[in-house]
């Protein structure tokens, strides 16, 4: 599969790379994490337009299950970032949640959006991975998994 046309997929494998190098298990743990998110969102919507336009330029179908850990890379990639945000800033009062979410809900709606060593203490709940090693599901304590239906998550 080339992925020339579709760099901000690449774009964002880099991002997460950084992330993990930076931050180590807790990297791997928030973008575990953010995936099984954006995993959850494709379930929900999978006819996003980006997502549907990075599908067909990989040569994949836009509702093929096997196109959505593609697809929705970039947009794990970014949801992971803005999670560390919202980790280090330490404010998780309703406020500061609801303030959060509003603009990870404007990153998703936005269409003109461009599809592009510290100890982090992280959050109760947020503090291990599942598990050290294996694809990104295993590693998230979130439990929807890719190629369920809406209605199993």
């Amino acid at each position: 599969m080339r992925l020339a046309r579709i760099e901000e997929v690449v774009e964002a494998h880099r991002s997460r790379r950084r992330l993990a190098a930076r931050l180590g298990p807790a990297g791997e743990e928030l973008f575990a994490d953010a995936f099984q998110v954006a995993v959850h969102w494709w379930t929900r919507m999978p006819d996003t337009t980006r997502w549907v336009q990075r599908a067909w330029a990989a040569g994949l179908g836009a509702r093929e299950v096997r196109a959505a850990p593609l697809v929705i890379y970039p947009e794990a990639a970014e949801l992971a970032r803005a999670m560390l945000g919202f980790e280090r800033i330490g404010q998780r009062d309703a406020v500061g949640r609801a303030r959060w979410l509003k603009g990870m809900e404007k990153v998703m709606d936005d269409p003109a959006r461009p599809a592009g060593r510290h100890r982090l203490v992280l959050a109760v709940g947020h503090n291990r991975i599942a598990s050290g090693t294996g694809s990104l599901d295993q590693r998230s304590y979130l439990p929807w998994q890719l190629g369920m239906t809406a209605a199993e998550m």
